[in-house]
């Protein structure tokens, strides 16, 4: 364990990790409500959708936006001094590379809700020679590169939690099954959006997000909480 955990590191992480949970249920919830299959095809069927029910986009984004503000600032500096980082150079490379996926999250999705509505307002308002000037082929550009580190990125840290947690002897055994439902589903959700397959994507989110994110995190606030009252 590194000795930089501190009492109130591992408490803020504990406390942070189950705040995470609960917005992982909420990204989760709201992403039920989006019909991918729909605002994948064009800017004419994102625009409509949106413009029809924005509500689930902004809960979503506003999820995301307070899960990487989670995780950045409490959530994977408490877990990589909780596995060592300071002997450790994997989980300085996985720190490194959650600590980049959680900052383009919420860049993102903060500009996401900044700019996405007057769009699809001016988009929707727009004759129709001018919405297909404008029109693309991906109209949340740019999302596809974005799940790279949503999926991608920080499925990679969950691994590193949770081989260097069980190396290290510093969480549960059966934590590693909370590691492999979140990150299995994690990168599924990864080949089906880069893959453009649609439930594979939605088997992902249900798996990595629904199931495996408020897991992962429950249980690793509460083995937080746990080491910050050893260490009080």
């Amino acid at each position: 364990m590194n000795p930089l955990l501190t009492s109130s590191l591992a408490r803020i992480g504990g406390i942070f990790n189950l705040l995470q949970s609960l917005a992982y249920l909420v990204a989760g919830a709201a992403a039920l409500f989006i019909p991918l299959e729909r605002i994948a095809r064009d800017t004419e069927g994102f625009a409509a959708v949106y413009a029809a029910s924005p509500a689930p986009f902004t809960v979503l984004a506003l999820a995301l936006i307070a899960l990487g503000i989670l995780g950045f600032t409490g959530v994977v500096p408490a877990t990589a001094a909780l596995l060592g980082e300071a002997r450790n150079g994997w989980v300085t490379f996985g720190k490194s590379v959650a600590l980049l996926s959680l900052a383009v999250i919420v860049v993102y999705y903060t500009w996401f809700l900044s700019t996405i509505p007057s769009f699809v307002a001016t988009y929707r308002a727009a004759p129709p020679e001018i919405r297909a000037a404008i029109a693309v082929d991906d109209p949340h550009v740019p999302v596809n590169w974005v799940t790279w580190f949503i999926f991608g990125g920080m499925g990679l840290w969950v691994v590193v939690v949770g081989a260097t947690g069980r190396a290290e002897g510093v969480l549960p055994r059966g934590f590693g099954w909370a590691c492999a439902i979140k990150t299995t589903g994690f990168w599924i959700a990864l080949a089906g959006v880069v893959g453009q397959n649609i439930p594979l994507a939605q088997v992902g989110v249900v798996a990595g997000v629904l199931v495996g994110g408020p897991l992962y995190h429950a249980w690793l606030g509460i083995e937080m909480l746990r080491v910050s009252r050893t260490l009080a």
